[in-house]
């Protein structure tokens, strides 16, 4: 059965927002929280729980906290003169650059606005993998983006050279996978209709080739999917959370690197969201030899045996205890025990910390969940890949992190090093590192920042145990990590808690009541410093609310804590000593910034959004190939196609009138002030630009 088990606490924060789902859910499949989602209602996949939580955590691409322009806006001891390289820093003192780590150099990085040249706008990323070429030894990274790939040698790291993109098969979406055999890049996606890619990477090796790639395959039998694994040392690719195959495993025969086949279907259990399939050498000799998939099934690990793969078996399905949502997994080298995260449980608080799980699979048929290791931050953990002693993570807000395994069979492990690319927060957020890929013969790490873009690593391997470090920039001298457009406000929060962080809660709210930030902390009896950052309308009236459950502040006997809250870089409210609550005057409220929405130009572009036309899902970019002679004379397709069709003067800071599309329905811009707040809509536009260019004017960047 495919079904949504939603949290009473996560229903309560996002149930409201129903155009919520239709504005961005514009690439996932079903997410309606709190209930089951029947086939009839899937666009191609079955659900994945986190998809609608994830968005709405959506931002925009962070600044960097390395680089010349980073040396310029702050006051520490960064200088890029002293640095191995223009975007590298020394991890020193805790601290490399703006980052938080321990143990782990940066070498280099690319923020996404240097990644998407060629694919297109991208505004996030998300998966990554890395590549190989067994003739040169030149290393490159592969890191997905909304809208494509995006191909960065690394060979070098220091200094990475951006060789081009590869273009996604629509318009773009969320989530997008990649995994390699051999000299072949093999892509699936969320996206309707994108099938599976298949690329050459060894087009990346002619200097006269790029930068601008196409398929050099491409499988058509599933749609969208989820996820791929492919077992190089068999030839079959594993694509998972497509609707063929009821969700389970799709098993592709790539042997053939241009000629896929397909080869059988896994579906007795239902939906899976990520599987490792190897050649079996541990310790059940019942199966030594044999093709065995580890498959994380979002409430068990389930073990099929696939050598036959018109006849895949079940051999074993192993649930655990306050399971939220079992999300993906890798085997030690021994293949005795699989260690596995649950993207949810630190969300539900079923745990207090990041919880890192290990099942004990030496007997494949009778598999026993070991427990969990608690780690050292809140945050939510991702992916996680074993080489050697060591589990290589990428847990969103807490950014790269490696633990030393010591002792599987008793869950024991110790942090051997983190990166932190999230600097402002290690709470349970889809925010930062979505995964890494640890396997370059020179030992070289990359990662995959969802606002941040790619960073290559190097970790300096066992070391001293990590002691406290900053989670963020002194809080009265960060810089903004984004850009807020035209008619909009930066707003900024930065709380240094007290010793009793345990006490406090926020919220930054509207005269209407809705709210804009909040926050209450959850972490262990130490100090910490947050930065929270958020675009809001300058017509909105804003107010800062802190509370202390126990009456006495967060400064100053139980530490020094202090708040700061910025309005455009002025400080509207601030401090520390105040007892059980402090309110903050009105601060904001200028004039509507959309009242003459003509006052200013704004550049002449297209709606971001396909319109629905004709009962058909309709770019801009196909009516400019080929039907705009017929469409443009229409004033709903104008209005939404005013680079196009050469209406900027009629429609110029002018809301598109028409219906445009998402995979759950048509929206029209008249939707958004009908059905989300001025708060929603500010969040909204400040961060998604397909929505600005569709609805300049409800949008507020007319000036």
């Amino acid at each position: 059965m495919l079904s949504l088990k939603v949290i009473d606490n996560i229903t309560m924060k996002v149930s409201n927002f129903s155009i919520l789902i239709k504005l961005l859910v514009s690439s996932s499949p079903y997410c309606a929280l709190g209930e089951e989602a029947p086939l009839s209602s899937l666009n191609e996949t079955s659900p994945h729980k986190g998809c609608l939580l994830m968005l709405k955590d959506r931002e925009p691409p962070h600044k960097p906290l390395v680089g010349k322009a980073y040396e310029e806006s702050t006051i520490t001891n960064y200088k890029v003169e002293n640095e191995a390289g223009a975007m590298a820093a020394e991890c020193v003192n805790g601290l490399a650059g703006g980052y938080p780590c321990n143990n782990v150099n940066l070498l280099s990085m690319l923020p996404i606005s240097d990644l998407d040249d060629h694919t297109g706008s991208a505004n996030m990323a998300n998966d990554i993998w890395g590549w190989t070429h067994a003739g040169t030894g030149r290393e490159f990274a592969l890191i997905e983006l909304y809208t494509g790939t995006a191909f960065v040698e690394i060979t070098d790291p220091i200094n990475p050279v951006y060789k081009g993109g590869l273009r996604t098969q629509g318009n773009g979406s969320s989530w997008r996978d990649i995994k390699t055999y051999g000299n072949y890049a093999f892509i699936v996606s969320e996206e309707s209709d994108h099938g599976m890619q298949v690329f050459d990477l060894t087009e990346l090796l002619d200097p006269s080739s790029g930068p601008s790639y196409g398929n050099s395959a491409r499988y058509t039998q599933i749609g969208s999917a989820h996820n791929i694994f492919i077992n190089e040392d068999t030839g079959f690719a594993y694509i998972v959370g497509a609707r063929d195959c009821n969700g389970g495993l799709h098993m592709v025969d790539i042997s053939d690197e241009t000629n896929p086949q397909f080869a059988g279907c896994f579906s007795d259990d239902d939906y899976t969201h990520d599987v490792q399939c190897v050649i079996y050498e541990g310790p059940d000799s019942d199966y030594s030899g044999r093709e065995i998939c580890f498959a994380s099934n979002e409430d068990t690990i389930t073990i099929v045996d696939v050598t036959n793969k018109s006849n895949p078996t079940q051999i074993s399905r192993t649930g655990y205890q306050n399971d939220g949502y079992t999300h993906q997994g890798w085997l030690t080298e021994d293949h005795s025990y699989f260690i596995f995260n649950d993207e949810l449980d630190e969300l539900s608080n079923s745990v207090p910390k990041t919880a890192t799980h290990v099942m004990d699979v030496r007997d494949l048929d009778n598999v026993n969940y070991l427990g969990n290791h608690l780690g050292r931050t809140n945050a939510i953990d991702h992916n996680n890949y074993v080489k050697g002693e060591y589990l290589y993570q990428a847990n969103y807000r807490a950014g790269f992190n490696v633990l030393k395994i010591s002792d599987a069979s008793n869950v024991e492990f110790e942090e051997a090093g983190f990166f932190d690319i999230y600097p402002e927060s290690d709470s349970s957020n889809f925010n930062g590192a979505w995964s890494n890929y640890p396997y370059f013969p020179s030992g070289t790490i990359i990662v995959s920042g969802i606002e941040q873009g790619l960073f290559v690593l190097e970790f300096l391997g066992s070391g001293p145990p990590a002691t406290a470090v900053p989670t963020a920039s002194p809080v009265t001298t960060a810089s903004p990590t984004i850009d807020c457009p035209s008619s909009t406000s930066l707003l900024e929060v930065f709380i240094t808690t007290d010793n009793r962080p345990r006490q406090t809660s926020w919220s930054l709210y509207t005269d209407a009541g809705d709210i804009i930030l909040q926050e209450s902390y959850t972490q262990d009896d130490r100090s910490e410093e947050f930065k929270y950052e958020a675009c809001v309308f300058t017509s909105l009236c804003l107010t800062f609310n802190i509370l202390d459950s126990v009456g006495d502040g967060i400064c100053c006997g139980n530490g020094d804590g202090e708040f700061i809250v910025k309005y455009d870089d002025v400080i509207v409210a601030q401090g520390g000593d105040f007892g059980d609550e402090y309110t903050s005057p009105s601060f904001g409220c200028s004039s509507s910034p959309t009242s003459s929405p003509t006052t200013a130009p704004v550049p002449c572009v297209d709606g971001g959004f396909p319109l629905s036309y004709g009962g058909i899902s309709l770019p801009c970019a196909f009516v400019d190939n080929y039907v705009s002679d017929c469409v443009c004379s229409d004033p709903t397709v104008s209005s939404h196609c005013t680079n196009t069709c050469n209406s900027c003067a009629e429609y110029a800071c002018v809301d598109s009138t028409a219906s445009w599309e998402s995979p759950v329905g048509t929206v029209r811009c008249a939707d958004l002030s009908t059905e989300l707040s001025p708060a929603q809509i500010s969040r909204f536009c400040g961060s998604i630009d397909d929505l600005r260019t569709t609805c300049p004017a409800t949008c507020g960047v007319c000036g």
